[in-house]
């Protein structure tokens, strides 16, 4: 059973320029809709 620890659990990489990102896709997700996890959380509780 995968948690939402599994999904979120830091998995970062360093890029070229020195940025650290994670490779998880959600951070993606994230930076595309400019929206924080926290405000996430708080959508998907409210569904």
């Amino acid at each position: 059973m995968t948690t939402t620890y599994d999904i979120l659990k830091d998995e970062w990489h360093t890029e070229s320029s020195g940025i650290k990102k994670w490779r998880n896709p959600l951070n993606s997700f994230l930076e595309r809709n400019e929206i924080s996890i926290d405000e996430l959380i708080i959508y998907l509780e409210e569904k």
